[in-house]
């Protein structure tokens, strides 16, 4: 199989479980900065995505930092899993990136997969068992989650969960227990695309596209 360029490869696709482990390694503070004079830690990460001093001390005050700045970075168009990678070389965890290298690969291919698809299918979804009957052409007013996005198709989803901000950490270990066990669920933080009103999204979504039940 050829290597895969991480630099083609937006860093939105990384799941839940990839996201955690990330969190995990770099929400711990470290006292000693890297040769490149970075913090070692996700402070380190949020600097070299240009977030300000205030920012930085807004995701302190998170229980997961980490699952924050990655948030708010991946909707950016120009952020890459090798920006990510290089990000994490500056700081000087290369233990991380070890750690991650697999977990990388396996959302990049998915990615690559996703496309590749697209690429084979066209954009007007046929009526198909647990979808909605009519046929469904994509247009802008159909692109509602940044799988939309990806695919150029509408995303169907098995479950939607609603909670508070302040539970996002159990949210996101619910999301990678459901997603590991093959189940596709759609959360604002995550799914939601930029740019729409996340009231009247939810709404369409919920008679259109979840399958199953809400949580």
């Amino acid at each position: 199989m050829e290597k895969i360029d991480f630099d083609t490869i937006p860093a939105r696709v990384l799941n839940c479980s990839s996201r955690l482990l990330l969190g995990k390694l770099l929400n711990p503070e470290k006292k000693i900065l890297s040769s490149d004079n970075y913090a070692r830690d996700y402070r380190g990460l949020a600097e070299q995505m240009q977030f300000g001093f205030d920012d930085i001390r807004n995701f302190q005050r998170r229980e997961d930092p980490t699952m924050k700045i990655l948030e708010e970075w991946t909707v950016q168009p120009t952020a890459t899993i090798g920006k990510l990678i290089q990000f994490l070389e500056n700081m000087g965890r290369h233990d991380v990136i070890q750690d991650l290298q697999p977990r990388f690969e396996n959302d990049a291919k998915v990615y690559l997969q996703q496309i590749e698809k697209s690429r084979e299918s066209p954009l007007q979804v046929p009526e198909v068992t647990s979808c909605p009957s009519q046929s469904y052409q994509m247009n802008e007013l159909n692109i509602l989650t940044r799988e939309d996005a990806f695919t150029g198709e509408p995303t169907y989803y098995d479950a939607y969960i609603s909670y508070a901000d302040e539970d996002i950490q159990f949210v996101y270990n619910l999301v990678q227990y459901l997603e590991s066990n093959g189940f596709k669920v759609f959360i604002r933080t995550r799914d939601l695309l930029a740019g729409h009103s996340e009231y009247e999204t939810n709404m369409q979504l919920i008679q259109e596209r979840i399958w199953g039940w809400m949580i």
